[in-house]
């Protein structure tokens, strides 16, 4: 959950708003996939330093309603 907070901050602060700039971000933190890809309900994962399995990324905040809108439709990490 950590990571995650971290990662909405420094998508602020960094100005991304794409999701190819999104998707380079995350690969800074470790070994990423391309979920279901090029669907709807495509999300990334990745797999942090030390980690036995990866962190999905499929919370709202992370999708493009955020990410390239800037719009939340549901609460932005869900539990």
């Amino acid at each position: 959950r950590q990571f995650k907070q971290d990662l909405v901050k420094q998508i602020i602060e960094r100005g991304v708003t794409t999701r190819a700039d999104f998707y380079a971000l995350v690969a800074e933190h470790g070994e990423t996939r391309i979920r279901n890809e090029g669907k709807d309900t495509e999300y990334i994962s990745v797999k942090l330093p030390g980690d036995a399995k990866g962190t999905n990324l499929k919370d709202t905040i992370f999708q493009d309603d955020f990410i390239v809108r800037r719009e939340l439709k549901k609460p932005p990490l869900e539990a």
